[in-house]
């Protein structure tokens, strides 16, 4: 029982890992954009930006989490291992979108999450 909550506490702390490194990879592609700002000030909110990769691991984690809790199907293994093996998909998809994310903050100048947003939102003027 405890394998499985180490097995999922290490994909968590690999994947917030990897949000950590798109953040500082983000930092450094960019750096030109920071020039003016001070680097305390930059230091702080790419801290904080790394404690909003931390708390959305969690967010992204706790279905996954609370599947291996339940008293039934937590103890049959094969679901243990279906949980474990749909897990990395969401996080690959996850991942892809933050590469995605930083490429087009080059173009845009903003998250792609604000386009689809707005796409969301046209759609549905459409079909009102």
């Amino acid at each position: 029982m405890i394998r499985k909550f180490y097995l999922l506490g290490v994909v968590w702390l690999i994947f917030a890992a990897i949000q950590a490194v798109g953040r500082f990879y983000f930092l450094a592609r960019y750096h030109d954009l920071y020039g003016a700002i001070p680097t305390a000030d930059v230091a702080l909110a790419l801290l904080r930006g790394v404690r909003f990769d931390i708390a959305t691991a969690a967010i992204v984690f706790t279905p996954f989490f609370a599947l291996l809790c339940m008293p039934v199907l937590g103890r049959i293994r094969a679901v243990v291992k279906v949980v474990l093996i749909a897990l990395f998909p969401w996080l690959l998809l996850l991942t892809f979108y933050t590469g995605i994310d930083i490429e087009y903050f080059a173009f845009a100048q903003r998250h792609a999450a604000l386009e689809v947003a707005t796409v969301w939102a046209d759609i549905g003027e459409l079909f009102v």
